[in-house]
């Protein structure tokens, strides 16, 4: 009799097996809108930045009137297809929009911000749907696919030193016209975590502050940021106008001082791009040039963050030197003794390089700077 309920079992289960099969692949079917297509509703936080192996994305959209658009604010229909693995793909209808101020007007591929929402789900404002930014190859050559690769690395290295960043997760992106049968393109991107998301899972708020000064942040946070930007040669950033990094309110009653958290690292010397210009107010000769930009602190807050550096040195070379789709040369550059990277995440070598710059912060501190 065991025998017999157990067949039973395995035969109900491999066909409802075969009926969820059924039902995934007809999502696929069809143009946004057809009534005939399953709703399913994907939650990106949850879904889409749970691993870090690179997703597998159809977006189907109208691309010709989407590349043309000239209007920031304007709306696209648009389908993705999620291949999470073989046997496990969904289908999500969304709203996309170009997005980003200087990549909207110079890439031919800008990013696009995609809107998520739940069937008969009405929001009141952009900011508390379910966004997330997907951050596109800028131009169609094989010296923007590294651009699109070391700047998803850098987002991954600062992950490595705090909580309070940006999940990211890379895509191999195909994007079909649905109005063109046989117009595609294939590209990397990398998914970009919704900001309000990050605020909320570090048990945080996001905030627009004006004023902010050395008694209102914290001081191994702010240092901790701008050593990792000094790392990766970026000075394309301010903390008193917020530019390049989001300011975080912890609801935790015992912190009572803000937190940064950088994001857009395509003007790093790291990344290297060449639409990136070194930045004349704090005489940078080039992008490659370090810069400190952060507080001149006490000897305890440096040497705690200097010997945190040092202590992800291995992580970062495992990191750069692990990512295959690097080309090897370019993760070695960055990665071999000398003035570079991972040598720079060293506390001694680091703390070298840095020093010497202090006498010059109340010119060059990026809280000062507007």
């Amino acid at each position: 009799m065991q025998k017999y309920l157990t067949l039973c079992v395995l035969t109900f289960l491999l066909s409802w097996g075969s009926l969820v099969a059924q039902t995934v692949q007809t999502t696929g079917a069809g143009e946004p809108g057809d009534k005939d297509t399953l709703k399913i509703y994907i939650n990106p936080e949850k879904e889409l930045f749970n691993s870090s192996e690179p997703l597998r994305v159809t977006c189907s959209l109208n691309l010709r009137d989407f590349l043309r658009s000239t209007d920031p604010s304007k709306l696209f229909d648009a389908r993705l297809t999620f291949y999470f693995s073989d046997a496990d793909t969904l289908v999500q209808d969304v709203k996309m929009k170009p997005t980003g101020k200087f990549r909207r007007s110079y890439c031919s591929f800008p990013p696009i911000e995609l809107q998520f929402s739940k069937p008969n789900e009405k929001k009141k404002n952009t900011e508390n749907q379910h966004t997330v930014k997907i951050i596109n190859q800028c131009q169609n050559s094989k010296l923007y696919e590294g651009y699109l690769l070391k700047e998803y690395l850098v987002y991954k290295m600062y992950n490595l030193f705090s909580a309070y960043s940006f999940k990211v997760r890379l895509l191999i992106i195909t994007y079909q016209d649905n109005r063109k049968a046989g117009r595609q393109y294939i590209k990397y991107g990398f998914l970009l975590e919704n900001p309000h998301k990050m605020a909320s899972r570090n048990n945080a708020k996001l905030i627009k502050e004006q004023g902010l000064n050395r008694l209102n942040v914290l001081p191994y946070d702010i240092t901790r940021t701008a050593l990792f930007e000094f790392m990766v040669s970026n000075t394309d950033w301010t903390a008193s106008a917020q530019h390049n990094i989001k300011i975080l309110d912890p609801l935790d009653v015992n912190v009572n001082r803000r937190v940064f958290v950088p994001f857009d690292f395509d003007y790093s010397g790291f990344v290297n791009t060449v639409y990136a210009a070194p930045a004349p107010d704090i005489d940078q000769q080039s992008v490659t040039q370090r810069i400190y930009l952060g507080p001149c602190e006490n000897d305890e807050v440096f040497d705690s963050i200097f010997n945190e550096f040092a202590s992800k040195e291995q992580a970062i070379r495992d990191l750069v030197m692990n990512f295959q789709l690097l080309d090897k040369s370019e993760r070695t550059r960055h990665c071999r003794t000398g003035n570079n990277l991972c040598s720079f995440s060293g506390g001694v070598v680091f703390r070298l390089f840095v020093e010497p710059q202090l006498q010059r912060l109340f010119v060059h501190s990026s809280l000062l700077r507007s």
